[in-house]
């Protein structure tokens, strides 16, 4: 069973356990959405998904900058949000699967 956020923006939604939660934005804009996150969170150096896996091997230091540096990303797609977000993705959305592959 998942948790959807609620407001009048995209719906934001959790599912699994704690130590091993996905999440996703759902509707027509989910992709993305997602593409825009993993894509600002490389420019950090984090190779992401959209799932969080927690190990032995996270301190938590490194879980306070994740979620600090993951905090930045939200108004910022925000804000490109707005405007046209696939404007923001020169390489286009991320595929699915094996979507890209043709």
């Amino acid at each position: 069973m998942g948790q959807a956020t609620s407001s009048d923006g995209p719906k934001f939604l959790i599912k699994g356990f704690p130590a091993l939660s996905t999440h996703s934005f759902t509707g027509p804009d989910g992709p993305p959405f997602k593409t825009f996150i993993v894509k600002k969170l490389l420019e950090k150096r984090y190779l992401t998904l959209p799932a969080f896996c927690a190990s032995f091997a996270h301190t938590r230091e490194i879980g306070r900058t994740y979620l600090s540096d993951l905090a930045h990303v939200f108004p910022v797609l925000a804000a490109a949000a707005q405007d046209n977000l696939l404007d923001f993705l020169p390489d286009g959305v991320a595929q699915s699967g094996f979507g890209g592959m043709s």
